[in-house]
């Protein structure tokens, strides 16, 4: 009996844990109404801008919106610009509240979002919260410039019994060089995973150098 209440304690806590969680990221993608959004030809949202978004992310969120509405515009040159965005959100730390405020989860693909934020506060997050003890947010990293180095796209991949159109994309980006925080020891380049569903591109894998 007495390991009973234990157990039920220990699930409780972690269901209280995955709420938080789950949470976290509702509030991320809602916050806010008067953010730049994109939507589709059925006014669905595609992508929402960041009411906190950095001059940086609010220009290339405009060059995917204006790319949006181009007919002229390339699924391959979609890839890259989801990716740009992605990377302007993710490897910002200016704009977030901690280690689970991860950003970029707008364009990931839902059925990833947990992994790919349980695997960011884990790694690449995992000290934010302490460094925000340690020095000014806006002093911590900013990304500065996001390159794309090439969209290869022959990347189709299997998801369960679904076979998606695939690119995968090479990236290259640089930081706003900061007074008394080393923005050199950081991650400046990624390979990312970028799957075409339905109306959205959305990413789904991302890989370190």
């Amino acid at each position: 009996m007495k390991k009973q209440k234990v157990y039920g304690v220990i699930l409780i806590g972690l269901l209280v844990a995955i709420g938080l969680v789950i949470g976290l990221i509702v509030y991320q993608f809602t916050n806010g109404d008067d953010g730049k959004v994109i939507v589709d030809e059925n006014q669905q949202q595609l992508y929402k801008l960041p009411t906190n978004a950095t001059e940086y992310q609010t220009l290339l969120f405009d060059e995917l919106s204006l790319a949006l509405k181009t007919p002229e515009t390339t699924k391959t040159e979609l890839a890259g610009l989801i990716v740009k965005n992605f990377v302007a959100d993710f490897y910002t730390w200016t704009n977030k509240k901690g280690t689970y405020d991860v950003g970029g989860l707008q364009y990931v693909y839902s059925p990833e979002i947990l992994n790919i934020h349980s695997s960011a506060k884990n790694l690449f997050y995992v000290d934010l919260s302490y460094l925000m003890t340690q020095y000014d947010p806006k002093d911590l990293l900013e990304v500065e410039s996001v390159n794309i180095k090439y969209v290869d796209p022959e990347a189709n991949f299997m998801y369960g019994d679904t076979e998606f159109e695939s690119y995968y994309v090479g990236a290259e980006w640089t930081y706003v060089v900061k007074d008394g925080f080393n923005e050199e020891v950081y991650q400046t380049k990624g390979y990312f995973s970028v799957l075409v569903r339905e109306n959205e591109l959305e990413i789904y894998r991302y890989f370190e150098e």
